[in-house]
């Protein structure tokens, strides 16, 4: 029988018998703006574009001019502000919430004005459409536009590694956060209070400058905010000597740094044409398991976890019941079956352009898989070389292109 007294809210009591409606939540404050406001900050509900929320405050002992407060957000919420404002007094908007511009554009190439990042429908040479990745391209007065600035702040920071190949520092993060959250507390303390407008000698015109006042202000730091961050100083530099800027590999490089799948061969060097070893690709996969099997593979050396856990979830085995050969170089055909397999192994319906993939070769739906995701490409047109041995600078773009999207 369930226990319906741990529901938050309920009409049935532990026995299933109907009850009055009741409730097990339990005040423990009073909430407060912030609180309201940092709930559309989270990355589950906010955004990263293309959103304004209006949160109105109604006041049941003000007169009716002032009893309802709106609070304007548009853009990524995770960084913005909410600007107020009294919806029953003023008599305009900000210039920056009305200005006209184009739409921005969408384009795989990176284009050399302010761009962010993100997906969009196009067709293939057939006619099919499908979701691609690629740079929405703003409109030149873009900063001129309340939304744009704040749509473009958020987006920027969210993609600066696929649009620039590098991360953003976690201080120009924090710098910009900090700076919205001082904002935040500034409107807070300049919006125009109800005492106010009542001595006023005329509410509406201080309602409606006030207002604007709000909304400018953010507008300026917005602005300020993106010109701050699209700079290179706010960028990760690339440490390694041997990544150079332009390489296919780069992206790929700073995003498996930055999320600790792997690190350089030195604290200058990536090494990305060195060979791959199995050892290395496993450990690059994951990190966690529990009893050895091989004996060539030592209980305190980087990678013994690591192949546990392949082994242990069918995504690699030994050569043998007792060997893994950890110093083999991981050729073609197994990092696409080590993808391919992590994925659950989804059904490939591509056609099999390779004439040295035969159609019973183990790793044979894991190539097309692999190429009908953009994972990797054939050597040719008509040729995968599944032997082929894999360098660190492909291993970490075939994690990259499967696993940051």
């Amino acid at each position: 029988m369930a226990d319906n007294t741990k529901f938050t809210i309920s009409n049935l009591d532990a026995s299933d018998k109907l009850v009055a409606l009741y409730t097990n939540i339990k005040a423990d404050r009073k909430l407060d703006k912030d609180d309201v406001f940092g709930y559309y900050k989270l990355s589950s509900i906010g955004k990263a574009s293309n959103q304004e929320i209006e949160i109105f405050q109604l006041f049941k002992d003000r007169p009716v001019e002032t009893a309802t407060v709106g609070w304007v957000g548009v853009g990524n919420m995770s960084y913005n502000v909410f600007v107020p404002y009294y919806p029953m007094l003023i008599d305009s908007m900000y210039k920056g919430y009305q200005v006209s511009t184009a739409s921005a554009k969408f384009t795989t190439e990176k284009p050399d004005t302010f761009c962010t990042y993100g997906t969009s429908w196009a067709q293939d040479a057939e006619g099919n459409w499908q979701r691609v990745s690629g740079f929405k391209a703003y409109p030149s007065n873009w900063k001129d536009s309340y939304y744009f600035t704040f749509e473009g702040l958020g987006g920027y920071i969210a993609n600066a590694d696929k649009i620039t190949g590098k991360p953003l520092k976690a201080e120009a993060k924090a710098y910009v956060a900090d700076k919205l959250a001082a904002l935040q507390q500034e409107l807070y303390k300049d919006f125009v209070t109800t005492d106010q407008l009542a001595k006023a000698d005329d509410a509406r015109a201080l309602a409606t400058e006030n207002g604007k006042t709000m909304a400018e202000k953010a507008h300026k730091l917005g602005v300020e905010l993106v010109e701050y961050i699209t700079k290179d100083e706010a960028l990760q530099p690339s440490v390694f000597t041997d990544v150079k800027e332009g390489a296919y590999y780069v992206d790929a490089v700073n995003w498996a740094v930055a999320n600790g799948i792997t690190s350089g061969t030195s604290a200058a060097t990536f090494s990305p044409n060195a060979d791959c070893t199995r050892a290395q690709i496993v450990t690059f996969l994951e990190p966690t398991a529990s009893e050895m099997t091989f004996t060539d593979v030592k209980a305190d050396s980087y990678y013994d976890k690591a192949v546990l856990w392949a082994v242990e979830n069918k995504i690699t085995s030994g050569m043998s019941d007792t060997l893994f050969a950890p110093d083999a170089t991981c050729s073609r055909s197994q990092i696409v079956t080590f993808l391919y397999r992590m994925q659950n192994s989804p059904e490939s319906k591509a056609e099999n352009p390779f004439t040295d993939v035969k159609a019973d070769a183990y790793y044979a739906n894991a190539v097309l898989w692999a190429v009908e995701n953009g994972v990797t490409t054939g050597a040719s047109a008509t040729t995968f070389d599944p032997a082929g041995d894999c360098t660190r600078g492909q291993i970490v773009t075939f994690l990259y292109r499967c696993l940051s999207k």
